[in-house]
């Protein structure tokens, strides 16, 4: 790979480039209990760089190389808005028309709503690149997230309130080893505490957050762009 886009970033002493490709799986979880204030600050993106046709400029190798135009477009936003939006943009050393569409794609659907928080040493754990799962109650108009009390096990796990709503969904917690796991349940109305059948790979860490998100209630999945040190 010689072009590819990334997101650079200095860690461990030296400059470090993320490809922005596709995640199997989130990170870590957030949620109202390891966010401080409980408060996450959402922002949509200007309505002016939200586009509907891209225009992409690549170099084409069966006609010698020379400069041609692809052009991507999203018709459902184009009937939407009433309007064309265009966003021209050239792929640097592209010869494949098949690349320029996937950049004409990935402008056309970028993400269009970013969210800041401010939170402890959890902060540390995901990298730019990353994924992360975020479960504001606030949003989802019922508690479905915490933090788990001591005693939780691989196959129980101890919530430090009742989750808000019932149903069959999916289950999130921190391991003690620092990874982020997840596990099929049902929960039943007002529960306070998970059966995780099979068990989880080990114990949950000690006050882990966890989340809980079903197909109404989904938890919303980020990808972290940026990470600053707070003065406190």
């Amino acid at each position: 790979v010689s072009v590819f886009r990334a997101i650079c970033f200095w860690a461990g002493g030296s400059l470090t480039a993320v490809q922005d490709a596709p995640r199997a799986s989130s990170r870590y979880p957030f949620n109202n209990s390891n966010v401080v204030g409980g408060e996450f600050n959402y922002q949509s993106v200007a309505s002016d760089q939200r586009f509907n046709v891209a225009a992409v400029t690549w170099n084409d190798p069966l006609q010698q190389y020379k400069q041609s135009v692809e052009i991507v477009e999203r018709p459902e936003l184009i009937a939407k808005w009433g309007r064309i939006q265009q966003s021209d943009v050239v792929a640097i050393g592209c010869t494949s028309r098949g690349q320029a569409r996937r950049l004409g794609r990935w402008l056309l659907y970028a993400e269009s709503e970013a969210v800041t928080f401010a939170t402890g040493a959890d902060g540390a754990l995901p990298l730019p690149g990353d994924i992360i799962d975020i479960a504001d109650a606030n949003r989802a108009g019922a508690r479905n997230g915490g933090r788990l009390l001591s005693g939780s096990t691989a196959s129980t796990l101890l919530l430090d309130a009742p989750i808000g709503f019932a149903g069959d969904g999916v289950v999130g917690v921190v391991l003690a080893d620092g990874g982020y796991a997840s596990a099929p349940v049902t929960i039943a109305a007002g529960e306070s505490s998970v059966t995780v059948s099979p068990p989880l790979a080990s114990a949950p860490l000690a006050s882990a957050p966890w989340t809980f998100a079903t197909a109404a209630r989904e938890t919303q999945k980020f990808r972290v762009i940026g990470i600053s040190e707070g003065d406190d």
